[in-house]
């Protein structure tokens, strides 16, 4: 009985550890597929595209640089809307929501904007990261056969990934996270995958929660030979009242 017991334990150990590998083996092939280690030598790139709306267009504009640095500006109705992280804080101009000066962003906010502007990637060094990722198996989504991967971070945001089997790109994400302290989870399909100097992304991106739409970006360009300075994802200092002016 004892011998069959220390069999059995070993046997799911070794299982366990065939399965982390395979979970590896499969990220490994997704940054290959997707040019992860050019995108990492560029290290910096812009996109512009548009903001769909119903039928309304919204010109976007998001600039990144590795490792931890993001901006997105949305042009409406001649005011632009911006979002932004430095590498450790975000901030964000919303003039719709009644203020043209930048704003701190709180921690939830900063929490998501972390995942945004992740320049390599959730995936890339999720261990450093104190990600926890688990392969839980293999389904067919819209008859393609998808690999199902669960990413786990330290704040409780649940993340299942959906990877082609075949060519390892993403094509759908499922985020389970807390928005205001209620959980929430929303649907991200990405499709119309690009290569540009060898680095393959997602050129529509569409966010659902419920069913309902409520983000859908469309790539126009990329271009990953650009120079950005750090002081483009800064929050700038707020104006002076015009009373303290005076």
């Amino acid at each position: 009985m004892k011998a069959g017991k220390i069999l059995m334990i070993l046997s799911l150990f070794f299982a366990t550890q065939i399965f982390a590998q395979t979970v590896d083996e499969i990220l490994q092939k997704h940054f290959e597929a997707i040019g992860q280690k050019k995108l990492l030598e560029k290290g910096q790139f812009v996109a512009k595209g548009k903001v769909i709306r119903g039928q309304m267009e919204i010109p976007y504009t998001s600039y990144h640089k590795k490792p931890m640095k993001f901006k997105s500006v949305a042009t409406f109705q001649g005011m632009e809307i911006v979002q932004a992280f430095d590498g450790e804080k975000g901030w964000s101009i919303n003039p719709f929501q009644g203020s043209t000066k930048p704003e701190p962003m709180t921690e939830e906010q900063n929490e998501k904007m972390k995942i945004q502007a992740d320049f390599g990637g959730l995936f890339y060094n999720y261990k450093e990261k104190g990600y926890k990722v688990t392969l839980l198996g293999k389904e067919t989504m819209d008859d393609v056969d998808v690999y199902v991967i669960q990413l786990v971070r330290p704040n409780g945001d649940d993340i299942k990934v959906y990877m082609d089997a075949d060519n390892y790109v993403i094509l759908k994400t499922k985020f389970k996270t807390k928005v205001q302290g209620v959980e929430r989870e929303f649907e991200t399909l990405l499709s119309n995958y690009k290569s540009i100097d060898g680095i393959v992304d997602p050129f529509d991106i569409e966010t659902k929660y419920n069913g309902n739409t409520v983000s859908h970006i469309v790539i126009d360009s990329i271009d990953y030979n650009v120079d950005l300075p750090d002081s483009i994802f800064v929050m700038p200092a707020a104006e002076p009242s015009k009373e303290k002016q005076k």
